[in-house]
């Protein structure tokens, strides 16, 4: 049995209401024998940030936003001893996809949101990850993760793709697609001229 464990930590001192304090938000904590992670990740605005962890629980997000500032769902399923998780994140902007624009473009007074998610996945489970991004800017660090598939929709948001430490997929990947509107990706490149050797596909559209 799956078990989502969410946390809002709330407190009355001073000390614990500055705004932009890091606190866990949601654990998926890995309470039974599973062989691969599919996760799908949505992330409407904010700033998004991906990486490895080194304990076993497969999902931990933690933001400088409290939980009732922003509207969530989440789902999860366990068949065949894939684990199956769906997570989406709706942070309320005012920052509309024609203002992104004209922000990245021309400039403007008004600033991307500065809020963000961080989040930690497993060293130890195989994933296949299908990632969707609306506005904001996504980092994904895959270094010393085991990465099968990597699906990536951005609307505005940039993203960037990099094996931080130097230490790239543990196992073969076999798909990595990206399909992107009005901002940027930034791939690592390897010898073999995409994210990794093999059969792997690195697709830009």
């Amino acid at each position: 049995m799956w078990r989502l464990i969410v946390l809002a930590l709330i407190s009355n001192s001073t000390a614990l209401t500055v705004y932009g304090q890091i606190k866990k938000q949601f654990t998926v904590e890995k309470t039974q024998p599973c062989e691969r992670v599919d996760l799908k990740l949505r992330a409407k605005t904010g700033n998004c940030f991906i990486r490895a962890s080194n304990n076993d629980d497969v999902l931990n997000i933690y933001s400088n936003q409290d939980l009732e500032e922003y509207a969530h769902s989440f789902s999860n399923e366990v068949k065949d001893n894939t684990c199956s998780i769906n997570l989406s994140l709706e942070q309320e902007s005012q920052l509309g996809v024609s203002q992104k624009i004209s922000y990245q473009v021309f400039g403007s007074e008004e600033r991307p949101s500065d809020k963000f998610w961080k989040v930690y996945l497993s060293e130890t489970t195989p994933y296949a990850l299908d990632l969707d991004y609306g506005l904001g800017n996504a980092n994904i660090d895959l270094s010393g993760m085991s990465i099968s598939k990597l699906k990536i929709h951005t609307g505005s948001a940039d993203v960037n793709i990099s094996y931080s430490t130097g230490i790239e997929n543990k196992i073969e990947m076999d798909t990595f697609y990206v399909k992107g509107g009005y901002g940027f990706v930034k791939c690592p490149p390897t010898e073999s001229g995409s994210l990794q050797s093999g059969s792997s596909r690195c697709r830009l559209r």
